[in-house]
């Protein structure tokens, strides 16, 4: 997760957000006032969000067996694998974000605050279980056959999972984002970007070795990694991605492979893994899908991405997504600073904090007469889905405060259905 190089603390609402929301308790506005109604006029009653799964609110499945318990997998990993789990505290809570800091330099900076209504979740929010879940192929029983249901997946996955070997959770949602616009369009469009990681992966090792070989390795620092480790986790991230291809192709996935398949793309596509995503590996990673714009804008106009100064804007760059297309947009998690602009300067370097996808459907959902427009955010939210349609008032959050100000979003690149 981008947290600009800076600490942010995803946990720091916990004590003052409102019970979690219901599932589907969420209902726009009528008399199109929103900006979601503004942007798909036409899109249909409101559906609601897609629930994650029905006991989201009352315990997530409680009783499911480990994480392998469920999957035979293609290496033939026992069923009863013990799972190295992410650490909790004794009251089962998993550990706290850190601390909120500053945000800005200056005396008399007030600290930022993740915005309540996002009812994001400290910790493992998902519950034990669902990493070992099989997901929803349209022809489970047909090797290399069909798609899945995007729409169920994209509701329940997020960048946290229960495995503890994948050590880059806090600092993924660029990957995950990312791997959403591949999901969108179906297990080969997820499939094609393996590859291509994959590739990528070995390429960077080779280079590394080599290197290693014509001179000698630099001592570390406190701000760089050991002489190997640039070299190790392309090979790591390479060879780990297998596996889920695997699953991919026989149809015995499960979300845990598509947290692997997120952990890999992190650990070949960024420079150092285990530090804030950045908006040139998103960029990158998108270009493996299908033909990528930066700040979709041809040209140098698009370059670092386009600021999007407001909905009328916002409204304008939407009209560019065909089905299947998507945006990466880097956006800002917290409450808006009621002091804003008085302590620092109104920037996206101060602000944006996050990266979520904004696409269209490849194809319509059960019960929708055409593909409509999503959002989808990886980090994990309490009660409510992933994944939401634009005529649902959860899809404004992102971009304007509660008291309607606009939030600073910057349009990353936009991706074209491959074909």
């Amino acid at each position: 997760m981008s947290h600009d190089e800076r600490a942010r603390d995803h946990s720091n609402a916990a004590g003052n957000a409102p019970p979690a929301a219901k599932l589907g308790a969420y209902t726009p506005k009528v008399g199109g006032s929103t900006l979601s109604e503004r942007l798909e006029s036409g899109d249909g009653a409101d559906r609601g969000p897609i629930p994650r799964t029905a006991a989201s609110v009352a315990g997530r499945e409680a009783g499911l067996p480990p994480r392998h318990g469920a999957v035979q997998h293609m290496f033939g990993r026992p069923d009863t694998s013990p799972v190295q789990r992410k650490p909790r505290d004794e009251n089962g809570a998993a550990p706290a974000r850190g601390a909120p800091v500053s945000g800005g330099a200056a005396a008399g900076t007030v600290q930022r605050e993740t915005d309540p209504r996002l009812h994001w979740v400290k910790g493992d929010s998902e519950g034990m279980g669902l990493d070992a879940k099989i997901l929803p192929f349209d022809k489970p029983n047909e090797p290399g056959v069909g798609g899945w249901n995007a729409q169920e997946i994209l509701s329940r996955l997020t960048q946290i999972d229960e495995d503890a070997a994948t050590f880059t959770d806090d600092v993924r949602c660029g990957a995950n984002v990312v791997l959403a616009i591949a999901i969108n369009n179906g297990p080969e469009a997820v499939q094609d970007l393996i590859t291509k990681v994959m590739k990528r992966g070995s390429e960077i090792f080779e280079r590394k070795m080599k290197e290693f070989a014509t001179k000698p390795a630099a001592q570390p620092t406190k701000d760089s990694d050991a002489p190997g480790q640039r070299a190790q986790d392309a090979l790591a991230g390479s060879l780990q991605m297998l596996e889920p291809s695997l699953n991919i192709t026989y149809r015995k996935a499960t979300y845990h492979d598509l947290s692997m398949i997120a952990h890999c793309i992190k650990l070949v596509m960024s420079a150092k893994p285990r530090g804030a995503t950045t908006g040139h590996e998103v960029l990158d990673a998108q270009s493996m899908i299908g033909e990528t714009i930066e700040g979709a804008i041809p040209g140098e106009l698009g370059k670092g991405g386009t600021i999007v100064r407001d909905e009328a804007h916002l409204r304008d760059l939407v009209k560019k997504l065909a089905p299947g297309d998507a945006f990466t947009l880097n956006v800002d998690s917290d409450k808006l600073d009621p002091e804003r602009g008085k302590h620092q300067p109104i920037s996206l370097k101060n602000e944006v904090n996050h990266f979520v996808t904004l696409g269209r459907e490849r194809k319509p959902a059960a019960g929708a007469d055409r593909a409509r427009l999503f959002l989808y955010d990886p980090y994990p939210r309490e009660g409510m889905s992933q994944y939401v349609y634009s005529d649902n008032e959860q899809f404004l959050y992102f971009f304007k405060d509660e008291n309607g100000v606009w939030k600073s979003v910057q349009l990353v690149a936009q991706t074209k259905a491959p074909a």
